[in-house]
């Protein structure tokens, strides 16, 4: 059988390696294929994120003095439009309930307006391939994505700023930040290699693994 011949990895690819370029290996362990991540987008569709009193309407949501009835569901109050694609899921942005985020299989994620108008906010692209979790930390400021293009990507809620890149080649399944209100710099990925991957981002690293499992997916310890 012909062996199949390695990429070359140059010093600028060995420098990416784990952020925004990785290498497909065969079962030589040879390096045969390079992926980049690509370029990220972001779009803002509504004016100003401020209220006429001044207040980021993303980070301060509207106060209420009353708290809503709670009462099952009986008629359709809303049909929300903007993905190419399927809705592969959603997230709130906070426990306000004020505006939640759409994850597509078109690789984009939308913000949405829940509580007035219902339009969309912003728009940010980072992927090539569908959303498969998305994660805000615990202020609602930045929020985490990972994709079938197994890249994890983290944002900037406010201005689609992309915060970082990481990835270790596999694909990773689910993404949370570390529950912990004051380590927010520190996020879980379980991961198609069976093992749950700790990420700094303030390094921008791996800092822990978890044992691998022969069968089914990782367990969720918090690693220290």
């Amino acid at each position: 059988e012909e062996k199949e011949e390695g990429v070359v990895v140059t010093e600028e690819d060995a420098e990416k390696e784990g952020h925004t370029v990785y290498f497909e290996e065969n079962r030589d362990g040879v390096k045969v294929r390079r992926v980049e991540a690509c370029q990220t987008s972001f779009t803002r569709h509504v004016e100003s994120i401020f209220d006429y009193q001044g207040r980021n309407i993303i980070t301060e949501p509207p106060h209420r003095s009353v708290a809503p009835e709670c009462f099952p569901p009986k008629k359709l109050l809303h049909t929300y439009r903007g993905h190419n694609k399927g809705v592969h899921l959603l997230r709130w942005l906070s426990k306000a309930g004020h505006m939640f985020a759409s994850g597509g299989l078109d690789g984009k994620v939308k913000l949405w307006d829940a509580m007035s108008d219902r339009n969309v906010i912003h728009t940010y692209v980072g992927h090539t391939m569908g959303i498969k979790d998305m994660n805000f930390n615990a202020f609602g400021s930045t929020f985490l994505t990972c994709s079938h293009d197994r890249f994890i990507r983290e944002w900037d809620t406010e201005t689609g700023k992309l915060r970082g890149t990481y990835t270790n080649g596999s694909m990773a399944n689910c993404v949370k930040y570390h529950p912990d209100r004051d380590q927010q710099n520190v996020f879980f990925a379980g991961c198609s290699d069976k093992q749950l991957h700790q990420f700094d981002t303030r390094t921008g690293s791996i800092t822990g693994l978890s044992p691998r499992r022969s069968t089914g997916g990782p367990r969720v310890p918090l690693l220290t």
